[in-house]
């Protein structure tokens, strides 16, 4: 038996690295601010974004003296969508994971390959009371299988709560912008704050320009960017000239900017658990909270941070829990490389598949730094680093056993972004 010191002692061992890391990271931003806007001014009544990504991904596993050879490919389709009265947003991910132990059996034979699939979709819409306001209604449905289920496990709820959230990215891409203005000496000074929300708004309306004037829309579109541009006064003669418009081209057409967003939420609700992996019967209600906070701390750096908590509501309650937080840094390194580093901590207690301990605790920390080189507008070179910490505890009242796992991933992947 292993005492609560202990325990927590072992569990803070996974959290150290992750929290030193991200304080350091945060200590290399500049914060001073130079130009005469925010992310977080960009608050347009109309948002959206959509993603699809085809990935194929390498790696080496090790855990204990033992390593193992990785490769998955990856389907991930996201929809993003903000207006005043409404808000949804939806994930499909699928994978197939092959992994090859470098271990053979007693007869020296090397071991097969495993097969590891996964697919999951996750959609939520939230709708709100008044149309400038914070309070809405929300419902949310969730289904996911792996290859050691029997069943897929699906769950239906729904919510109330506030905040909101706002996609930023347009106007990231018109600070790109005006940074290659000032690099090409078009520019001598930042635009105004009120010019570049105006360049903004424009570039998230390409949708707009797309269904008024066909397959000529660009010339339309760029034309206003350039006009937007040019009525800020601070460059002479009527146009930004072909260099300008080749630069904005590349920023739009050739360049990837990651996703900005900034907003809060919080909410509290109750959902219906239909099926888990191991049961197709209905499983039981689970109230639950929920809060997310986004926080462009920059103009090249972005905090995600979400949470949730959910528990079962009958004599158990308090005994059966699940609880999930994650914190997400991104920085933008260059035009061509971001840097991203994660902290996932998760701690579940919930009935296990045995006869012989019927209640298992896992507490787990993920911590992964990714460096992403974006090749071409759709093609993407990652290279990451993983370490991963993980408590089991297997109890009845009367005994338990405890066994922990410490794991490290090094690889590499390509993704193709179909839009």
């Amino acid at each position: 038996m292993y005492s609560r010191t202990h325990i927590i002692q072992q569990d803070h061992k996974g959290t150290t690295l992750g929290v030193i890391t991200i304080m350091i990271l945060l200590s290399w931003i500049n914060f001073a601010r130079p130009q005469n806007v925010h992310i977080a001014d960009y608050d347009v009544p109309i948002s959206r974004a959509d993603r699809v990504d085809f990935s194929g991904k390498l790696g080496l596993q090790g855990r204990d003296e033992r390593t193992a050879m990785m490769y998955w490919t990856r389907c991930r389709w996201q929809s993003y969508y903000n207006s005043l009265p409404y808000a949804w947003q939806w994930e499909f991910d699928g994978r197939l994971n092959i992994q090859n132990d470098n271990r053979r059996d007693r007869s020296g034979r090397s071991q097969k390959a495993s097969y590891r699939e996964y697919v999951a979709i996750h959609g939520q819409i939230r709708k709100y009371v008044k149309d400038d306001g914070l309070l809405f209604f929300g419902m949310a449905a969730d289904a996911d299988w792996n290859y050691l289920s029997e069943h897929v496990a699906s769950w239906v709820g729904g919510s109330v709560g506030l905040g909101r959230f706002v996609e930023a990215t347009a106007l990231a891409k018109a600070l790109r912008i005006e940074e290659f203005l000032i690099k090409e000496k078009i520019l001598d000074n930042h635009l105004s704050k009120e010019t570049m929300l105006n360049l903004a708004a424009i570039i998230e309306r390409e949708d707009e320009y797309r269904k008024l004037h066909g397959d000529t829309y660009t010339v339309w579109w760029y034309a206003e960017m350039d006009t937007t541009i040019m009525a800020a006064g601070l460059i002479p003669g009527t146009t930004v000239g072909p260099v300008g418009l080749l630069r904005m081209r590349e920023v739009i057409e050739r360049e990837t900017v990651r996703p900005r967003m900034h907003g809060w939420k919080i909410e509290t609700g109750a959902g219906i658990k239909f099926s888990d992996a191991h049961e197709s019967k209905t499983v039981g209600t689970q109230p639950f909270i929920a809060a997310a906070y986004a926080c462009p701390i920059d103009l090249k750096s972005q905090v995600y941070l979400t949470g949730r908590a959910s528990a079962e509501p009958d004599d158990r309650i308090g005994k059966m829990f699940h609880l999930y937080a994650e914190l997400t840094f991104s920085h933008e390194l260059t035009n061509r490389i971001d840097f991203m580093l994660s902290e996932v901590y998760r701690h579940d207690k919930e009935e296990a598949q045995s006869s012989v301990y019927p209640l298992l605790t896992t507490r787990e920390n993920t911590l992964t730094a990714d460096f992403l080189f974006y090749l071409e507008n759709k093609i993407t070179f990652t290279a990451y680093a993983r370490l991963n910490h993980r408590n089991h505890y297997r109890s009845d009242p009367g005994s338990s056993s405890r066994e922990i796992q410490r794991d490290w991933q090094l690889g590499a992947s390509v993704s193709y972004r179909v839009f």
